[in-house]
């Protein structure tokens, strides 16, 4: 890999992902900071979103393309580089997108647990949408990290207790869902709020 540069730290602290090139192309490679990968913990974590990631084939879903050591980064998992920004408002198209690969996520037991905006990019050249970040990503097989994580404002309130459901992924579409005014109500359903208040 060259021109390896930084493109994003987690708000945990405890990933990077960096944009590198090799063969011509672009690739996204997520790696654990150097303070991270000397834990156990975060080394097993790396490894189980790559499990769960790696089979995933789906047109709004970050393809996966390998995990290697990088002699500048440690261990990374190798994913396409999406050209693309995080979603800002959502049209009935890119609604019909998410949830689309959250049913195709559901059906193979895997549930995302951190659906939000900076986790679901608008590709530039076709404004399709590419859900990413599978690292609080669970499922029922798997025995380690079982833990309540999320992120405020879109975890359900019983992810936090560690729950695995397909609900909290439905609920975090309530939230992006509320970026369109449109879609008001259908989002105060997702998350269970049938008042109708954001």
């Amino acid at each position: 890999f060259t021109e390896i540069t930084l493109l994003h730290k987690s708000g945990n602290g405890y990933s990077e992902v960096y944009k590198a090139k090799r063969y011509g192309q672009w690739h996204a490679l997520k790696c654990l900071t150097k303070e991270a990968a000397k834990e156990i913990q975060y080394q097993t974590l790396l490894e189980k979103e790559f499990r769960i990631a790696y089979p995933l084939s789906h047109p709004n879903i970050i393809r996966t393309l390998g995990i290697e050591e990088i002699p500048e980064l440690g261990t990374c998992i190798i994913q396409e580089f999406i050209d693309g920004e995080p979603i800002s408002t959502i049209s009935s198209s890119q609604a019909v997108e998410l949830c689309e690969a959250v049913q195709y996520l559901h059906d193979l037991g895997i549930i995302h647990r951190d659906i939000k905006p900076e986790n679901i990019l608008v590709r530039k050249d076709n404004k399709r949408i590419v859900l990413i970040d599978f690292g609080l990503a669970d499922k029922a097989e798997f025995s380690i990290l079982k833990g309540g994580a999320g992120t405020t404002g879109y975890a359900a309130p019983e992810q936090w207790s560690g729950e695995l459901s397909t609900a909290v992924d439905v609920y975090g579409i309530g939230g992006v869902l509320a970026l369109n005014k449109h879609f008001k109500r259908i989002a105060a359903k997702c998350r269970r709020n049938e008042a109708g208040i954001p």
